[in-house]
């Protein structure tokens, strides 16, 4: 068999109780966990790049990990059928051999990682295959270059942006020249700017004749890129399409799949009007100054967001997007300035009780035994019986999933658990961070539901984001930083 080509028969695979332990132990929040697949076959040729689509918990994930080698070796269950890459058989190949034929790119590249620093991390896999330094530096001088990171090289991994922690991760995979390169939700956190790297870097790979196979909800950006998209639903493949007949399905089409935009375009200027009751007061923030050690990040004169709005934050990777709302919410405590609602300054503390925030990583704050238990944590005995919890829970599409622990969920399920908590809590602030991450369209349009009924309720909502979709979608107003964080209309 040719390097590079893959070929899945008839495989099936179920998730065993051992990987719901080892997911919960592991903390790994941005994936699918225990979606189960059956009844697969696929012939991806040398050189060819595949697309796998479909709802959030669909199986691309999992279909994903038996191709890299993950399953059932890291992800214990039951496999059936065969998964071959370049020849090997995948789903009994040792882990460690599993470097010299495929590589692959997490949806959240934090799980990643093993080390601290850029430099590192670079360097890991390729020290651990006892390859000579002069080799280990011209590979990831290789890398560096068709990603453009070479200035995060002498950066900790701690002090990057989401963003740019995935271009970190993809330019680890390339400095292992694997035959196949996997991308699981690449574009999940990446800028416009960012996501014209990612695609640049894919086409490259492409003419050097690694085969791709790539999960993902944002799909404009691979047109001209992939070969096929192969759909997936509940754990099986339902249409293999070729790419020309993929990108020619209608709006109407593709939504009725499931599937968001099929084709770039800059969404029309925020048209979903403010609620007139609620135009009053809001969240100001003045002169706002905060440095990381010796590196100033936030540099705001003045920034308004009115109540009964929903005001989108974009900007590049790595401006300090993620750093204003952590003021905002009070888990960092600015260095000058003040940040106001209703006219009274807030400090730190009170923030942290005015404001609910549904993080980027949202594994880490997701604590219940249960998905009702997370929802309702920190609400008072009257909250909670006033809480419509099932209408809540239909809501955000998480009906049937209220006694599950949260951390058995798929990733798009917990994102979906953190801003049901948020709308719960009812708080005057609610600030979103990358809320649409690794989510289909359904879901999309079911969180902009879920901003559009705190906004109406009279809440301050900030939503961090790149998505264009959920920009149009919900925002009445955009604010785009720049470095030094100045507002850019």
């Amino acid at each position: 068999m040719r390097a590079g080509h893959i070929t899945v028969d008839n495989v099936g695979f179920t998730y065993g109780a051992a990987s719901a332990l080892a997911q919960l132990a592991s903390a790994e929040s941005d994936a699918e966990v225990g979606v189960d697949i059956a009844d697969i076959d696929l012939d991806i040729p040398p050189g060819s790049a595949v697309l796998l689509c479909g709802p959030s918990g669909s199986g691309k994930t999992s279909l994903l990990r038996l191709l890299g080698g993950l399953a059932p070796q890291l992800h214990p269950g039951t496999a059936s059928g065969s998964v071959t890459v370049s020849g090997r058989e995948m789903t009994t190949l040792d882990v460690h051999r599993v470097v010299e034929v495929a590589a692959t790119v997490f949806q959240n590249p934090r799980t990643q990682f093993f080390t601290t620093e850029v430099a590192g991390e670079l360097a890991f896999g390729l020290e651990n295959q006892a390859m000579e330094r002069a080799e280990i530096l011209e590979r990831i001088r290789a890398a560096v270059a068709v990603t453009g990171i070479a200035g995060l090289i002498d950066r900790r991994l701690d002090s990057l942006s989401g963003g740019q922690l995935q271009l970190v991760a993809c330019t680890a995979a390339l400095a292992q020249r694997p035959d196949v390169i996997l991308f699981d939700e690449p574009s999940s956190n990446l800028s416009p700017a960012s996501i014209e790297i990612l695609s640049a870097v894919m086409r490259g790979l492409r003419e050097a004749g690694h085969t791709l196979v790539i999960a993902e909800h944002r799909l404009a950006y691979l047109d001209g890129i992939i070969d096929r998209a192969v759909l997936l639903d509940d754990g099986r493949v339902r249409e293999d399409l070729p790419a020309a007949q993929f990108f020619a399905l209608s709006d109407e089409q593709r939504r009725a799949k499931g599937l968001r935009r099929l084709r770039a375009a800059r969404p029309a200027p925020p048209s979903v009007p403010a609620s007139a009751a609620h135009t009053d007061g809001g969240l100001v923030v003045e002169n706002l100054r905060f440095s990381y050690g010796r590196t100033l990040v936030t540099d705001l004169d003045r920034m308004e967001f009115p109540r009964g709005t929903i005001t989108a934050l974009t900007g590049p990777n790595g401006v300090g997007k993620s750093t204003l709302a952590r003021l905002i919410c009070g888990l960092a405590k600015q260095d000058a300035g003040t940040i106001s609602l209703d006219g009274r300054a807030l400090r730190a503390r009170e923030r942290n009780r005015a404001a609910s925030m549904v993080m980027q990583d949202v594994g880490r704050q997701l604590f219940g035994e249960t998905v009702a238990a997370d929802i309702t944590m920190g609400l008072s005995a009257s909250a909670r019986t006033a809480l419509d919890l099932p209408a809540l829970l239909e809501a955000t599409g998480l009906i049937g999933l209220e006694e599950r622990h949260p951390q058995s969920l798929s990733g798009g399920q917990r994102q979906r658990v953190a801003i049901a908590a948020a709308a719960a809590q009812d708080s005057p602030v609610c600030l979103f961070d990358e809320p649409t991450s690794g989510l289909g369209f359904s879901h999309l349009v079911g969180i902009a539901a879920q901003m559009r009924a705190l906004a109406d309720r009279g809440a301050v909502v900030i939503v961090i984001t790149h998505d264009d979709e959920l920009i149009a979608e919900a925002a009445n107003s955009v604010i785009t930083l720049t470095p030094p964080l100045t507002r850019k209309g």
